[in-house]
């Protein structure tokens, strides 16, 4: 997709703050930008903080008519587009879940654009019992819209006790998933399916940290011990009290976490 400068921020919902280094922020599926409300502020100091939507979530643009399917490696080429847009050549990838999907494809197939990953709660193809409910997604959004999945992500997303001390943000991410166009998140799950980059993973040669949460139930720690088996410059770090939203759960230790990696393998202003 070609994406020029004045329609960035019409169509993917990019914001930036900061300079120096570029570190591109990247959300996971039924998200948006909020979910980096606690990064960008850490990032501003001493990097170009890009922050911006996927296609189909969110504000960003989306379909219009049931059964489509927006695959990873088309988000990946939106990726591109807006790095060439913004005038990036090479930037750092922050990324969270179905971010991660994307972080790893660019990273596979324009190494020489990436810095660095740092992905949070991810996987190098979806398993398990999440996969099995996949089908389910796209047949409920497109008949039913956006609410009938809202909880039940709430619930897979953070352990109890944050769900419970912190009624206010379940309400902000409530409203997050729910706000999600039903078409876009259905043709998204359906790119869900065909992703797996299993294979190619040995490809990512830059460095690499994998952060996850101890209880994430949705990307389970093993799905991050296989990627880090398979990217050789690679870290991975667990955190405790977590689940599938580290960034917000645990929002002081992930962005010391994001800072010591970029700190150490970045240039910084």
């Amino acid at each position: 997709m070609n994406v020029n400068a004045d329609r960035i921020e019409t169509d993917f919902q990019v914001t930036e703050a900061g300079s120096g280094e570029p570190v591109i922020c990247i959300h996971g599926n039924g998200l948006n930008r909020d979910l980096w409300r606690h990064l960008v502020p850490a990032l501003r100091p001493g990097y170009r903080c890009v922050v911006y939507e996927l296609r189909g979530m969110g504000k960003a643009v989306t379909v219009e008519e049931p059964g489509l399917k927006i695959t990873v490696e088309d988000h990946a080429d939106d990726l591109g587009a807006i790095m060439d847009a913004l005038g990036i050549e090479r930037a750092w990838m922050v990324a969270h879940a179905f971010g991660g999907f994307v972080a790893m494809r660019f990273a596979i197939d324009h190494p020489q654009r990436v810095g660095g990953l740092i992905m949070a709660c991810t996987a190098a193809r979806l398993e398990g019992a999440t996969r099995q409910v996949v089908p389910n997604w796209i047949e409920t959004t497109e008949r039913a819209g956006m609410e009938p999945l809202v909880d039940k992500a709430i619930d897979r997303w953070f352990v109890a006790s944050f769900r419970e001390s912190h009624p206010e943000i379940m309400d902000l991410y409530r409203k997050m998933i729910g706000d999600n166009p039903p078409l876009g998140y259905a043709a998204n799950a359906r790119g869900i399916l065909d992703y797996d980059i299993r294979e190619p993973l040995h490809r990512i040669e830059c460095p690499t940290l994998l952060v996850t949460g101890e209880a994430d139930y949705s990307t389970p720690v093993a799905d991050h011990e296989f990627i880090a088996e398979r990217i050789e410059n690679s870290e991975l770090i667990v955190v405790e009290h977590a689940s599938h939203t580290v960034p917000e759960e645990q929002p002081e230790a992930f962005n010391a976490i994001v800072l010591r990696f970029l700190d150490q393998h970045a240039a910084r202003d």
